[in-house]
């Protein structure tokens, strides 16, 4: 729901790996393992748009199993870690990712800051250079190797901006994740998506919503408009709230009709 500009990236994505193939077939050159940048503030379906990816990458065989392993740069990085060490935790995430995207988030925080220690930045650009390393091997590989070994990395930041100033000063990740057809880029939910994104989460919870949609959507963009928290995880807190309520009136009026316990 939601995110248009994102899902027509990744269609046209698709189709440049699928023209590319078919160059590969007549003997021109194909296609190289992609990679992708993105851009989103949290809670605005950064995992979920990563499972569209990877199983479109699944589904033209650029990826084996179309898994997403989510890992952030305070995990990758260390004070306590050697050079040795980092590159060592990178080689083990890329296997653990083989077959699927590996998303790291935070990714513009691998540039140097004042806030963190010497230490600190040398550990991040570390990261940084084993990541292009095994980038580099895995295109190596050429297109005939398997799905199943190749790896797409996604690196996500809440700050677009400061991303590509890393990328495009770094050519190593520059010759990866320059090309603008890779970017994608996170949209705020509209008050509509956000209302749609409630009522799906209400069914996993095998609840319903008695109120008709145009009163759910103004409900929801005047509890956004109060809270601090924004996107799915606004939602996720209004549901449980809301949850917390029917509790209470179900408890006290003794209902014990499915309707009664699931409205």
């Amino acid at each position: 729901m939601g995110q248009v500009a994102a899902k027509k990236t990744i269609c046209s994505v698709r189709n440049m790996i699928d023209v590319g193939r078919k160059r590969a077939n007549i003997g021109v050159m194909g296609m190289k393992p992609v990679h992708f940048t993105m851009s989103a503030e949290p809670g605005l379906g950064r995992n979920e748009i990563c499972k569209v990816l990877a199983q479109l990458l699944v589904n033209i065989g650029c990826l084996g199993t179309g898994h997403v392993l989510r890992i952030s740069r305070s995990e990758l990085v260390s004070v306590a870690m050697g050079a040795s060490s980092v590159s060592k935790r990178v080689e083990e995430l890329w296997k653990a990712a083989s077959g699927g995207i590996l998303l790291i988030t935070d990714a513009h925080n691998f540039g140097p800051s004042e806030k963190r220690s010497s230490r600190e930045d040398e550990a991040g650009n570390e990261v940084l250079s084993s990541l292009c390393k095994l980038m580099d091997q895995d295109a190596a590989g050429g297109p005939d190797k398997s799905p199943s070994q190749t790896v797409s990395v996604v690196l996500c930041s809440e700050r677009g901006t400061a991303l590509q100033t890393l990328i495009r000063e770094k050519p190593g990740l520059e010759k990866h994740f320059g090309g603008d057809q890779y970017r994608l880029a996170l949209e705020d939910f509209t008050p509509e998506d956000m209302a749609s994104i409630l009522r799906k989460l209400v069914e996993e919870q095998q609840f319903s919503l008695s109120i008709p949609d145009a009163r759910l959507v103004a409900m929801v963009k005047r509890s956004a408009s109060t809270s601090p928290m924004k996107h799915t995880r606004f939602l996720k807190s209004f549901l449980e709230t809301a949850i917390a309520r029917q509790a209470t009136r179900v408890y006290e009026k003794g209902t014990v009709s499915r309707q009664g316990l699931c409205t």
